[in-house]
This record gives structure tokens, sequence and C-alpha cells, in this order.
């Protein structure tokens, strides 16, 4: 059984072309607002984000967000500002050559200081989504190092039961 597995990955990849493994690097900026019932105020999320997107679906990057007023997990304790980075893994859904869909999960953490007793506090950071890009090619071939998106993603941040709503934009070179 193990072999005949292995022989279906192994002709599977290689049936699969060249261009299809191919990847591109993306850069870009997101701004989310989580609404968490029982919390004071809205917790706004402005970020910058870098990665890789390959030809296959699968994006794997990095952001850095800010937590300006996060939501109070700690009380008293919960720092007024926090930042950190949030690791981004995204699986895009082409639905024509100008749009993709695709679900997201993000983890990491937030760091600040407490205003009660200056220590530090780790706020842990766990999103999950689904969202769609608006993809604007520059030329005329459809050459992804010259791609722009934009689009709306919205999830739950599940620590915290707060859905969120989020807007991005970048360029995949």
């Amino acid at each position: 059984m193990f072999s005949l597995l292995t022989t279906a990955l192994v002709l599977t990849s290689l049936a699969t072309p060249a261009a299809h493994a191919e990847s591109h690097l993306y850069a870009g900026g997101r701004f989310g607002a989580a609404f968490a019932s029982g919390y004071v105020r809205t917790a706004y999320s402005p970020a910058v984000a870098i990665g890789a997107k390959w030809n296959s679906g699968i994006q794997l990057g990095m952001r850095v967000v800010v937590l300006p007023y996060p939501p109070e997990v700690y009380g008293a304790n919960t720092p007024t500002v926090a930042i950190g980075p949030l690791v981004d893994f995204e699986y895009n859904f082409k639905a024509g050559d100008h749009f993709e869909l695709y679900p997201t999960m993000s983890l990491g953490v937030a760091i600040g200081k407490s205003p009660v007793n200056g220590t530090n506090q780790i706020l842990p950071e766990w999103q999950t989504g689904f969202g769609a890009h608006y993809l604007i090619h520059t030329n005329q071939n459809l050459d992804a190092s010259s791609t722009i998106y934009i689009g709306p993603e919205f999830g739950i941040v599940p620590l915290v039961a707060a859905p969120y709503i989020a807007a991005s934009a970048g360029v995949i070179f």
C-alpha cells in the first residue's frame, strides 16, 4: 500500500508543469477591526505584510501588526499598545483572471507594557477567516510580476470571540 501511494505521489509530481511550482514575492498593507462583545473599544489592527505566493495557490507570509488598545484580555494589565508578528497562511482559488477567493489563518503574538505595573504582556493572536482579492494586472500578458491586489477579508478572532473585518492592498512581484 505504501509503495502504491509513493508511486502515485512521484507520478503526480512528475506530471506537474514547472510553472505550477513558480513562486512570487508580495508586499502589502492591511487594516482590520475586531468587534469583541463585552469590550469597551473596537480593536483596530494596522499592519504591513511580506511573503511568498506560489502558483499552486499556497501563500505564506508574515505580518507585523500594531494593536492600539487591544481587547482587555488581561484586565487592567492589558497594554494600551501592543506590537508583534503574525504568520499568515492562505490558499488562493482562482475565479477568473482578475479574482481569487481564499481561506486564511494567522498565528502570532503581540507584546506591550502593562499600564499598571510596567511589565511586558504577551497577547496571543489567532485569526481565521475568508477573503477575496481583486487582481489588477498592469500589463497585457497577465504577468504576476506586475500585479496589484486589493480586497476584503472577514473572519473571527477565536481567543476573544470577536468577528473581524479587514481590507488589504499590495503588490505581487
